[in-house]
């Protein structure tokens, strides 16, 4: 069984700014994502992480 990434939507907020980014991230997990976008972001909040899609196991 292989494992294929999958599209993660991120948001972040810039306390700096006050401003929220929205980011899509290709990660094969939710914590691959988020080191992501702390990459991205260094400043930032990350303050939601969810699954876009996942085409093959949704019913």
């Amino acid at each position: 069984m292989s494992e294929e990434n999958r599209l993660y939507s991120v948001e972040v907020l810039d306390p700096k700014r006050n401003v929220t980014y929205y980011r899509q991230y290709d990660a094969l997990t939710i914590e691959e994502a988020k080191q992501k976008a702390k990459a991205e972001f260094i400043d930032g909040t990350i303050t939601s992480v969810f699954l876009l899609k996942n085409d093959e196991e949704t019913q």
